[in-house]
């Protein structure tokens, strides 16, 4: 069962208006709403939860569960994803860096309806993407902004 689902994709500038936010809600016979807020302008699509857990499950999205994906810059965008499915929980993130399979997960977003408002990202920006891995701690996730700035801690 799909307990969550929760992705961010924002410039790093935090401009108002500007961006991807979405958030669950459950329904009744195995569907399931998403309501999904792009550049401003919300809206909801209703999934089979189950059909559409396991087509993000089929392109790695599992893979990503405690990286993070970027490049040495701070400026840029940063992305989010939380999924919390059967006791299983993913959580990743990135900061001008994204995962091999991000297109083909942008992919299943926009067969299920999700408008994503030209937000896109091209091969090469996943190309040139780093990989961290972190430890998994109950507290939080460390992000891309964590270890770059460690020394001002």
């Amino acid at each position: 069962m799909l307990e969550a689902f929760r992705f961010r994709w924002r410039s790093a500038f935090r401009i108002p208006d500007n961006g991807i936010d979405t958030i669950i809600e459950t329904t009744t016979g195995g569907k399931c709403r998403i309501n999904m807020i792009a550049d401003g302008v919300p809206s909801s699509i209703e999934v089979n939860e189950e059909q559409f857990l396991n087509e993000l499950l089929s392109v790695g999205v599992e893979k990503w569960d405690s990286c993070t994906f970027g490049q040495l810059m701070e400026d840029g965008v940063d992305w989010s994803l939380n999924i919390k499915y059967d006791d299983k929980e993913i959580n990743c993130d990135g900061s001008n860096g994204y995962p091999a399979e991000f297109l083909d997960f942008l992919a299943v977003l926009k067969k299920y309806g999700f408008d994503l408002h030209g937000w896109t990202v091209s091969k090469n920006e996943i190309r040139r993407s780093k990989k961290y891995t972190h430890k998994k701690e109950k507290s939080r996730l460390c992000t891309y902004y964590d270890i770059i700035h460690l020394e001002d801690l």
